[in-house]
C-alpha cells in the first residue's frame, strides 16, 4: 500500500488433506459428492492481515534500516533455542566439535550454567560437573573421550537378552518419508511411505546374527513388497 497498490484481499493456499492421487472424488458432504478436491485450499486472511498492518507500519522503518545496514550484526545471545537451531554450527558452535548442547536430556539451566563457566565442549566436562551427569549423558562423554560408540557394559546387555529366553529375537527398523504432494496412487498429502526396512535376527545365545534388509528403488512404491517381506 505504501507503493500505491491497493490491497483488497489476502489469501493463503494450504495443502488440502482431502486431495488424493489420482484426483478422485472425495465427498465431504452430500451436496458436493461430485466435486474433485484440489491439491490446495484457499483461506481468506484479509481481516487478519489488515488488522496487523498498522503495527507493521511502526516496525517498517526499523526493518528497512536493518536490512540495508552495512554494519555487522550484534553478537548472538545464547538461549534455549540454540540447541535445536540449524545454524548453530555457523554461530556459537562454529569452532566446536562436540558441543555440550548435544548431551541428551540436558536441561537448559544446566546447559546455560556450563556455557557461562566456559564449558563448551563435552570433553571439557571435568570433576563434579562430570559426576552430575546421568548415566546416558556419561555414556556420551565416554564415547567422546574414546572416540567411538560406547554402550552399556556388554555383560549387562547379554544377561538381559538371555533372560528373555524366547529366541529367535527380531530387531526391526524401518525408514519412511512424508511428502506434501503425494506421488503414489491413492495417497493423500503427508501419507507415511516406507522406503527401507532392516531386520536383525538372533537365532539363539552365542549364534551368529542374521540380517535381512530391503531398500525401495527410486520412484517405486515399496509398501506391498515390504509388507510381504515382513510376513515371511
Amino acid at each position: 500500500q505504501q507503493k500505491g497498490i491497493e490491497v483488497s484481499e489476502c489469501s493463503l493456499y494450504l495443502i488440502n488433506p482431502a486431495y488424493t492421487l489420482p484426483n478422485t472424488p472425495t465427498p465431504t458432504t452430500s451436496s458436493d459428492s461430485d466435486t474433485h478436491p484440489s491439491l490446495f485450499t484457499p483461506v481468506d486472511i484479509t481481516t487478519e492481515v489488515l488488522s496487523l498492518y498498522p503495527s507493521f507500519l511502526l516496525s517498517h522503518p526499523r526493518i528497512i534500516s536493518s536490512l540495508s545496514s552495512s554494519s555487522s550484526p550484534p553478537p548472538p545471545y545464547f538461549t534455549s533455542t540454540c540447541r535445536g537451531c540449524p545454524y548453530f554450527s555457523h554461530c556459537w558452535g562454529s569452532s566446536l566439535t562436540h558441543p555440550v548442547t548435544t548431551l541428551p536430556s540436558l536441561t537448559f539451566p544446566k546447559m546455560s550454567a556450563l556455557w557461562q563457566e566456559g564449558v563448551r565442549e563435552i570433553g571439557d566436562l571435568k570433576g563434579e560437573r562430570k559426576k552430575e551427569l546421568n548415566t546416558q549423558q556419561q555414556l556420551v562423554v565416554k564415547g567422546v573421550e574414546k572416540g567411538r560408540l560406547v554402550v552399556r557394559e556388554k555383560e549387562e546387555v547379554v544377561k538381559k537378552v538371555v533372560e528373555l529366553d524366547n529366541f529367535p529375537l527380531y530387531f526391526l527398523d524401518f525408514e519412511a518419508f512424508m511428502l506434501p504432494v503425494p506421488v503414489f496412487e491413492g495417497d493423500t498429502p503427508y501419507t507415511p511411505t516406507l522406503s527401507q526396512v532392516s531386520i536383525h535376527i538372533a537365532p539363539g545365545p552365542n549364534q551368529t546374527v542374521q540380517h535381512v534388509d530391503y531398500v525401495v528403488p527410486p520412484g517405486e512404491d515399496g509398501r506391498e513388497t515390504i509388507a510381504k517381506l515382513l510376513l515371511e
